[in-house]
């Protein structure tokens, strides 16, 4: 079981590879209720980021986005400079959805009016 999600993981990461423009990416994990048993969850993904390491083919870590950023700038790449709109959403205290209606523009436009 552990070399299929090893595999799984590691062809993950040679997908989005080749939608980004240097060596790092930035998995976020989780979702909704995902840490109602952390302990559970995390000593998994330590797991699962040791064999994968241990595979050689790529390397996996926890970091933070600050460390993703620095990493991204260090690699020299050109940028695009985005100047459309990401409304943000706020459906909770300090719970924020920004980029939320940037596909629903009609949404959007309601919202501005209300």
């Amino acid at each position: 079981n552990v070399d299929k999600w090893v595999d799984r993981v590691v062809g993950y990461a040679k997908s989005q590879a080749a939608h980004t423009q240097t060596d790092h990416q930035m998995w976020a994990v989780g979702n909704d209720f995902q840490y109602q048993n952390a302990v559970h969850y995390y000593h998994n993904l330590d797991k699962l980021i040791h064999h994968v390491n241990k595979n050689g083919t790529i390397n996996i870590f926890y970091s933070t986005p600050t460390a993703y950023t620095e990493a991204k700038n260090k690699a020299g790449a050109v940028w695009e400079v985005r100047q459309d709109d990401i409304f943000p959403l706020a459906d909770g205290p300090h719970q924020y959805w920004s980029g939320y209606f940037t596909s629903r523009p009609a949404l959007k436009k309601q919202v501005r009016l209300a």
